[in-house]
């Protein structure tokens, strides 16, 4: 359950969205995290995600560490993703598809919005995707 990775990472983050304790735990296990993230939600769903959110997107940065600003830069995606999905989604992404049909989702209703822009943000690795659409430009001949 607990471990690296974007697929871990990813996982976590979308359950931390639904519901905030199984995503730390998802990330962390049993730990003092997990309690302190039940307590907050017990209080209130939104001290909960925010919690989780953030622990999950900082996991023990440290500023020398090549991913300190991809966790930064995901965190602050979620944070802003939570209040207004397509804004999250910008944040992270860009103005391209994913933000498009966030917006589109949104449009349709808060809980399709969310629940897309939570699945984007945390399962898809923006670096992987900037890669791929190099590769893809590349290739093409004018």
């Amino acid at each position: 359950m607990c471990g690296e990775g974007w697929y871990n990472f990813g996982c976590s983050a979308v359950c931390a969205y639904l519901l905030p304790p199984l995503g730390v735990f998802w990330r962390f296990g049993c730990g003092c995290e997990f309690w302190i993230c039940l307590l907050l939600t017990l209080c209130g769903y939104l001290p909960g995600v925010i919690y989780a959110v953030c622990m999950i997107g900082f996991d023990v940065p440290k500023p020398g560490d090549e991913h300190f600003e991809a966790r930064t830069n995901f965190c602050l995606s979620a944070v802003c993703a939570y209040i207004v999905p397509p804004l999250g989604v910008f944040w992270r992404f860009g103005i391209g598809v994913e933000f498009g049909i966030c917006l589109l989702l949104t449009l349709c209703g808060y809980i399709p919005g969310i629940i897309y822009a939570a699945c984007i943000i945390g399962c898809e690795d923006p670096h992987a995707r900037h890669a791929e659409l190099l590769e893809e430009g590349g290739h093409r001949s004018f």
